[in-house]
């Protein structure tokens, strides 16, 4: 080589990748820990992101999350959330790698009012980001507690007929597979296997029990 450059003790490697984030929410870290998730949720979380979750706040939390990442290591990250149009921006201004879920939920939320509305929304972000090359997207149904069956008919067409992965939360806690067991009668993975959407393009995080 022409040129030497010594790094004494420093790693030379690729970029880190975060398959799983809320970036946003980097701007409630730290919000009501050490709770259980169902009482984390409905209790904290959630009505927290009714009154503050906008545009600017993911705007905000999102390149606050992709300025820690980058000087962690971390190129790129797989993520979730409200107002992806407002985050997308973020991501290009950050010039950061990002695969943005375009989410399902049934609840509504300041940014949609119904399952139908989230995808709406998604696909239009897709749509007007889709020539960005650090950016993909992927369908990003929240969980099987707050995804119907409808809905995931609704996300598998998409998935397939846009060759996008699913992103979801699945098996996080023994309360969502009780809780699955007794309205479903099975556990969720099994609720996704007869659905369809077990396969190559799902992306199942948080599955510990």
């Amino acid at each position: 080589p022409r040129e030497t450059l010594e790094l004494p003790g420093q790693v030379l490697m690729p970029g880190l990748i975060n398959l799983h984030t809320h970036v946003a929410m980097s701007l409630l870290r730290g919000y009501a820990d050490d709770l259980a998730l169902m009482r984390w949720l409905n209790e904290h979380i959630w009505p927290a992101e009714a009154r503050h979750a906008t545009p600017d706040f993911v705007h905000a939390g999102t390149l606050l999350a992709c300025a820690e990442m980058l000087r962690g290591g971390i190129t790129c990250f797989n993520d979730m959330y409200f107002f992806p149009e407002a985050a997308a921006r973020a991501v290009v201004d950050a010039q950061i790698r990002a695969v943005w879920g375009m989410i399902v939920i049934e609840f509504p939320s300041a940014y949609a009012g119904d399952a139908d509305a989230y995808l709406h929304r998604g696909l239009e972000t897709r749509d007007a980001f889709r020539d960005q090359p650090l950016l993909k997207f992927c369908l990003a149904p929240h969980a099987p507690y707050t995804v119907s069956d409808q809905s995931f008919a609704k996300v598998l067409t998409y998935s397939e007929q846009l060759n996008v992965p699913i992103h979801i939360h699945l098996h996080e806690t023994i309360d969502e597979i009780n809780q699955s067991q007794a309205q479903h009668g099975m556990r969720p993975l099994e609720r996704l296997n007869r659905l369809g959407l077990l396969g190559p393009n799902l992306v199942a995080v948080r599955a510990v029990p």
